[in-house]
């Protein structure tokens, strides 16, 4: 009887079968998670004239209570819409490309007490003066709500934080707070009044509150009703990312108050050397 030979078993190289583990691995593997965009080293759109939108968008407020001269806006950026914010999932406008980043702004409005039924969750309202200067207005909805950026922040950094704030009408004193902190919980930084408007606040005077008096009867323009406030504060070590907030403390009503606008929460210490002997940034002023 004649032997017969068996066929040896033909073994792959080595480096083949890595190469087949590795394909399989890319084929099979679950889809990576979606990485978030970097946060910014600085407030952005604090003069909030991001997005553009059809003249025909901003609205005229309503009960002919004089407002002749402003019209606003409300802004929904979880949704990318833009109307009127009490019904504004209805009536509203879809903001094609809009960009959440470059408007920056989010609210901890949950809803509100329209007329008719609840506000929208986290509207941000914005109103345009007849020269055509966009501003913020804290107050879209609902009371006591608090418009906010979360910022990229550098342990041990010294942050300068300044803006505008105005009253809605000569009426009722509204107040403000400036929160910064790590977020959910940030604390009041001691606001100094640059600037007077003329109408009983006096220039030079610090506190945590940042209230405006001011000479307009109806929520009109406001030239001539700014005043100009400014602050420090420093980063605490192991802090990266910091929660800068504008919170309502008072406002004239549920749907009005706190108008804000020429917002900077910027990086003033240390200084950045670039390696040929510059540097960028600024040395606060040493108290005596």
């Amino acid at each position: 009887m004649k032997n017969i030979a068996l066929p040896r078993t033909v073994k792959a190289p080595a480096a083949v079968i890595a190469a087949l583990l590795m394909l399989a691995g890319i084929l099979f593997a679950p889809p990576s998670p979606a990485v978030a965009a970097p946060l910014p080293d600085h407030l952005v759109n604090g003069d909030f004239q991001y997005p553009t939108v059809p003249d025909d968008w901003w609205i005229y407020p309503w009960g002919g209570n004089g407002d002749v001269n402003k019209r606003f806006l409300t802004i929904n950026p979880g949704k990318a819409r833009a109307g009127q914010g009490c019904r504004l999932s209805a009536n509203g406008h879809d903001l094609k490309g809009f960009d959440r980043a470059r408007f920056g702004w989010a609210s901890t409005q949950d809803g509100g007490s329209c007329p008719g039924g609840p506000g929208e969750p986290g509207n941000v309202e914005l109103n345009r003066e007849s020269g055509g200067n966009v501003y913020g207005e804290i107050t879209a909805d609902q009371e006591r709500t608090t418009i906010y950026q979360d910022i990229a922040v550098t342990p041990g950094a010294m942050y300068t934080v300044s803006l505008r704030h105005a009253s809605s009408n000569r009426g009722h004193v509204d107040s403000m707070h400036v929160l910064v902190g790590a977020p959910g919980r940030g604390q009041p930084i001691d606001m100094t009044r640059i600037t007077s408007n003329g109408h009983g606040d006096k220039a030079g005077v610090t506190s945590k509150l940042v209230a405006t008096r001011v000479g307009n009867i109806a929520n009109e323009d406001k030239a001539g009703q700014w005043e100009s406030y400014r602050g420090t504060w420093r980063c605490p070590a192991g802090l990266t990312v910091a929660r800068f907030s504008f919170e309502a403390v008072s406002s004239s009503s549920w749907s009005s108050g706190n108008d804000v606008d020429d917002i900077a929460f910027v990086k003033a210490y240390p200084l950045a050397y670039d390696g040929n002997g510059n540097t960028t940034g600024n040395v606060p002023k040493r108290s005596k």
